[in-house]
């Protein structure tokens, strides 16, 4: 690899940092590209062969928080784990990882940018993907009941996520993320009735 390659990826790894701190700290609609251009050090020039818009410079900071998640949700798959400490461990990555989106962001793109926020949402999805195969494999194991459709259970996640992790719900609801997410993981994990009151249930069924 040649040094103007090495400049390229040191530059735009650079601009990443700065625009993504940026955007969390003024918004998207307030980081223009004169500032972007500025804080990277180099001449509109230079900076305009790495990053033809703004855009460009949005899904790329997109693009590597997925990827970052992507990696972590798979090495969750793959550890030496209970299904159950899977999916609680899935949960608390993705309240860890929304936390630090301040409100006010999300709001701004829901409304003002929805270009950005289908686009987001396009590679969330992707994400909770992988959780089809964590259900599968449980169910293999013998920790997940066999009557649960795995491709059900993506459809109920995904338009859960769809239509309560977004600014529109949380902010009609008081709810913060990480309040969203929490309330995800009891009633998905482990239901809504006390498990003596299930029991009671099955047994009134089968009476």
């Amino acid at each position: 690899m040649g040094r103007k390659e090495i400049d390229r990826d040191k530059l735009r790894e650079r601009v990443l940092d700065n625009a993504e701190t940026l955007v969390r700290r003024r918004g998207l609609g307030q980081s223009t590209m004169s500032e972007l251009v500025r804080t990277s050090g180099v001449s509109r020039r230079t900076f305009y062969k790495v990053f033809g818009s703004r855009e460009q410079i949005v899904r790329g900071v997109i693009d590597r928080n997925v990827e970052w998640l992507t990696s972590h949700v798979r090495d969750i798959v793959d550890a030496d784990l209970t299904t159950e400490d899977k999916l609680a461990a899935m949960l608390a990555m993705a309240q860890k990882v929304t936390a630090m989106i301040p409100p006010e962001l999300l709001r701004e793109l829901a409304t003002a940018h929805p270009d950005v926020w289908e686009y987001i949402d396009r590679r969330r999805m992707a994400v909770l993907g992988i959780w089809k195969q964590l259900i599968v494999q449980g169910q293999r194991r013998g920790d997940v009941r066999r009557d649960i459709d795995p491709q059900f259970f993506m459809y109920l996640l995904t338009t859960v996520a769809q239509h309560m992790i977004n600014p529109t719900f949380l902010s009609e609801h008081d709810m913060t993320i990480s309040d969203s997410i929490r309330q995800m993981k009891e009633i998905l994990l482990y239901g809504i009735l006390p498990r003596e009151g299930r029991n009671q249930g099955s047994a009134k069924e089968s009476s």
